[in-house]
This record gives C-alpha cells, sequence and structure tokens, in this order.
C-alpha cells in the first residue's frame, strides 16, 4: 500500500526490487497495481483475484514463467477439466532440446491433493512404460500465492484428439478399429499389472493422435490402483467425479464408487461411438435409432463392412451395459474387434449357424462357391459308391445265374420234381439258386435237397432274388 502512494517512476523501481527480493514475477503485481486503481480499494483487487481462483476462472497465463523443478512454465497450451497444460523450457543446461509440456492442477482443486497423493500418482505414471501410453517424468508441487499446484512433466505430443483427428478428413472404419486395437492395449497393459491402473478420466482430450497415426493415452494423474482400499477410492471418486463429463464417465465414476478396468472400457466405448458417428452422447447408444449401424458420419467409409454394423453395435452394447460385470476386459474387447475386422465371427452378437455361413458366403463368394461344388461332388460320389458297392454283388451273382440259364436252355434241360414245375425261366433261376446254396454249404446236390431247399424258401414263380 505504501508502494501505491509513490510516483509512478519510484513506484517501478520499489516493485522490480520488492519481486526480485521474494521470487515474485513483477508482471503479476502490475497487473493488480491496475487493477487498484480502477477499483476502491486494494482489498477488493486481492479479493476479486482470490474469488476467480476459487471460482475455476483463474487466467491460467498468470503461471507462465514459474519454476518447476528443472523447467520453467514457458506458455500456456491448454486445459482440461482439472488442470491448465503449459509448454516448458528446461531451466538447467542438461537436455535443452527435450520437448515436454507441464501439468497443473488448477489452483480451486489444489486443496484435493496431499502430498502423498502427488507421490503416489507420480509413481503410478512413471512405471506406465508403453509405447501408446505417454511417458511421464516427473513431477512435483508448484507453490502460487498461498497455494500449492501438484504439476506433472510429460512428454510433448504434437496432434490432435481423437475426435478432431478423424473429422479431419475421409477415414476408412478400418483405420478407426485399428487405432482403437492399440488403445485396449496399452489399457490391457495398465490393467493387468501386479497393481492394475484404471485411467479413470478416458475422453478424447485424453487421446492424441501422433504424426505416424499411432494414439497416445494422456493424463494418468487421476489413475488410481485397482486394488486400492475402498476407503480411499470413495473419498478421491467423490472429489473428482463432479469434475468429470456424463457424456465418457461411467455410472460407477459419476456415483464416486470403486472404479475397475471396466469403467475405461465404457468410457473408451463412448470415444469409438463418437468417433465413427459423430456423435451426440446424450441419448441412448443402445437405441436402434441411434445404433452406429444407422448413423455413420459421411467422412467414415465403411466399405465390405456396411452389412456388419450391426455387429458393432452389439460391441458398443456390451461395452457400455450399465452392469460392469457384463462388460469386456480390455484384451477381450480387443480380440472381438479384431474378429470383426476379419469378417469372423462376433461373440457378442449372437446368431445361428446359418448367419454365419451366409457371412462367410457373402464376404468370401469365391471360397463358398468352391465349397459347396466341393460338396455337391462329394456327394454325388458317395452316392454312387454306395450303390455300386450295393449293386456289384447282386451283379456278379446274377451273371452267373444269366450264364448258368443260357447253358441250360442251350442244352434243352427240362427237369421235373414231383408237385413243382420248372419249365420256366423262373423256376429254373431257383433252381440254380438252390445248387448254389447247397455248394455253399458243403451239401450234396441231389433232386431231393434242391427240392427241399426251394419249398422252405418259399420261392415258387417269382421274381424275388434269395
Amino acid at each position: 500500500k505504501v508502494t501505491l502512494e509513490l510516483e509512478p517512476v519510484k513506484r517501478e523501481k520499489l516493485l522490480v526490487e520488492l519481486c526480485n527480493d521474494n521470487n515474485i514475477d513483477v508482471i503479476d503485481v502490475r497487473g493488480l497495481v491496475e487493477t487498484f486503481y480502477s477499483m476502491e480499494t486494494f482489498e477488493d483487487a486481492f479479493s476479486e483475484g482470490l474469488n476467480a481462483i476459487h471460482e475455476g476462472t483463474f487466467d491460467p497465463s498468470r503461471l507462465c514463467h514459474l519454476k518447476a523443478n528443472n523447467f520453467r512454465l514457458h506458455e500456456f497450451y491448454a486445459q482440461g477439466a482439472i488442470g491448465y497444460v503449459y509448454k516448458t523450457i528446461r531451466d538447467d543446461s542438461y537436455l535443452i532440446e527435450q520437448k515436454a509440456v507441464i501439468k497443473v492442477i488448477k489452483p480451486h482443486l489444489s486443496h484435493l491433493y496431499s502430498y502423498d497423493l502427488i507421490h503416489r500418482e507420480a509413481e503410478i505414471m512413471a512405471s506406465l512404460q508403453h509405447n501408446y501410453i505417454v511417458k511421464v517424468f516427473d513431477a512435483g508441487i508448484l507453490e502460487f500465492a498461498h497455494f500449492k499446484l501438484p504439476f506433472y512433466v510429460m512428454d510433448f505430443i504434437e496432434g490432435k484428439n481423437i475426435v478432431d483427428h478423424f473429422n479431419s478428413g475421409t477415414f476408412n472404419i478400418t483405420d478407426v478399429i485399428e487405432c482403437f486395437m492399440k488403445l485396449l492395449e496399452a489399457l490391457d497393459y495398465a490393467h493387468t499389472r501386479d497393481t492394475g491402473v484404471v485411467h479413470g478420466d478416458f475422453k478424447p482430450d485424453n487421446i492424441r493422435i501422433e504424426g505416424s497415426g499411432d494414439p497416445k493415452i494422456l493424463d494418468y494423474g487421476v489413475a488410481q490402483h485397482v486394488r486400492e482400499k475402498q476407503s480411499d477410492i470413495a473419498l478421491v471418486g467423490s472429489n473428482y467425479a463432479k469434475q468429470f463429463s456424463e457424456e465418457y464417465s461411467s455410472p460407477e465414476l459419476l456415483a464416486a464408487k470403486s472404479l475397475k478396468g471396466s469403467s475405461d472400457i465404457y468410457s473408451l466405448c463412448k470415444v469409438l461411438y463418437e468417433v465413427i458417428t459423430g456423435g451426440p452422447l446424450d441419448v441412448d447408444i443402445n437405441d436402434e435409432f441411434y445404433a452406429v449401424s444407422n448413423n455413420v458420419k459421411d467422412t467414415m467409409d465403411v466399405g465390405r463392412y456396411k452389412p456388419w454394423l450391426k455387429e458393432l453395435d452389439a460391441i458398443i452394447a456390451k461395452g457400455t451395459d450399465e452392469d460392469e460385470s457384463k462388460r469386456f476386459y480390455a484384451c477381450d474387447l480387443r480380440f472381438e474387434l479384431k474378429r470383426w475386422l476379419a469378417f469372423g465371427k462376433v461373440e457378442s452378437f449372437k446368431k445361428d449357424a446359418m448367419y454365419d455361413f451366409i457371412k462367410f458366403a457373402k464376404v468370401h463368394p469365391k471360397s463358398a462357391a468352391i465349397g459347396i461344388s466341393g460338396a455337391i461332388a462329394m456327394y454325388i460320389c458317395i452316392t454312387l459308391l454306395v450303390f455300386f458297392w450295393s449293386w456289384w454283388p447282386q451283379a456278379q451273382i446274377d451273371a452267373d445265374f444269366n450264364a448258368e440259364l443260357v447253358a441250360l436252355k442251350y442244352e434243352k434241360k427240362l427237369i421235373s420234381y414231383s408237385g413243382v414245375s420248372i419249365d420256366t425261366d423262373t423256376n429254373v433261376h431257383a433252381l440254380l439258386q438252390a445248387d448254389l446254396y447247397l455248394a455253399k454249404h458243403n451239401k450234396d446236390v441231389s433232386d431231393d435237397a434242391r427240392l427241399d431247399v426251394i419249398k422252405n424258401v418259399a420261392l415258387v414263380a417269382s421274381n424275388r432274388r434269395y
């Protein structure tokens, strides 16, 4: 207040000296001074500044040029629900070309953090070493005014968020599914570690697409161990749940319940729906009217997959089920998408065997035609083989009988028995059958024996064969 009463030149000189002695940015103080002259009292100006911080309307550029460990906040870059992101420069002589950003928790939320929590989350993030997860390599507390603001230092990823990326041109649905399969690979890695880690804030702004086309998951700063104590999870969840967008948040996150990997799956499927359809998300995406199969955006080329989009509906429906126990694990969802991409059998889409056959025939018409032709040819071959197998023995017998019959006729032999007339071909045939029967059983061939055989089998003047 004494400084404010000095002449402008002396006031500026004293402000610079005081700021240097107290490690305060002179620009911030000048802003307060300018505000003072437009208000009735200094107390009003200071009070308004604090209220802006507490209400979340704080100007993030005020943190620029502050030092955070070996880095200095250089330029405000972006903000999310919980923090501000700044481009940085190294404040030492090491790795001066290193590209990194610092995420600083917003002042009005900083009271939710404790040092132990910051230390814990830093360890979690540093332990996640995966190609599709942004590397975090430093963390700490940034002091500003009377606030202690947690911060994390991570690799700088140039690129758009996943929704903006796939909205920036025409893409094939294959590109989308392959991208999400990579994200699921990263989530599976995090979920299945010894101390499984849930992201907890999986949304488009936390997924960046690099120039190579590979996705990167950002912001594991609000992550939590899957096996944490229930009371700790409830405390963290209740503090953060109201900061998240309901569009992507799972029901259990919004209810501040214990989070499992299925919470990330719910959010990922919501993002997948938005990428393919363009949204909106404030609808029941399990309703057929809003299903993917009926709402693919114009810039999404589905190509040969159009007839099978209903299978994708079933996949997303299962991934966003209100009951978390019915959702996929990350690895299972990844393989389900992989099967869908390969026109395979989608387990979450329940249909009969005929549907699977029709799908195969439509997707692989040449192979189906070859298979059907082969089946018909095999059926014909088996039918002919069965017919020949049953016909050949009888044909041999008939041939022998006919030869004997021709011989008898040629020799004009007429044989008669008491009570049996054999002056026809049929009766001669019966006689030959009897001879063959007796010979087969090593019995003497005599007229009486022949007569007994013929009478026993009741073969009298008929065309049947015995």
